[in-house]
């Protein structure tokens, strides 16, 4: 969401999904609940949403979480994190304050995005 609505690290970490750099995992859960924030919480409509949705979906791996994470209050938050988890990811790259203070959940890294795309870069 912060990629299309600020810029910034967001973008330069889409920027690098969609050239392919890493896997990406995504569940549908996760699509709808940006392109509900797009539209809500920035005002952003139609085909922007409608491009980066599609731009993602095809550099993207779909896992459907069923709920059986609870790891946190919100379960919209443990979606995503079940999201990881099924799709065996080693990172998640969040700006939701409430995952990211996980650091980690197993062998599953937390990171921000300034994290990750500094220890990306060092590669």
């Amino acid at each position: 969401m912060s990629a299309i609505g600020f810029g910034g690290k967001p973008l330069a970490v889409v920027e690098l999904a969609l050239k392919k750099e890493f896997l990406v995992i995504i569940s549908p859960h996760i699509l709808n609940e940006v392109r509900k924030n797009l539209i809500h919480k920035i005002g952003i409509k139609g085909s922007a949403i409608d491009r980066f949705v599609e731009n993602i979906s095809e550099v993207a791996v779909f896992f459907t979480p069923t709920g059986s994470v609870a790891i946190l209050h919100d379960s919209e938050d443990n979606k995503v994190i079940e999201t990881a988890l099924m799709g065996f990811a080693n990172v998640l790259v969040t700006g939701d304050k409430a995952i990211a203070q996980l650091k980690s959940v197993g062998d599953l890294k937390v990171e921000t995005t300034s994290t990750f795309l500094a220890r990306f870069s060092k590669k």
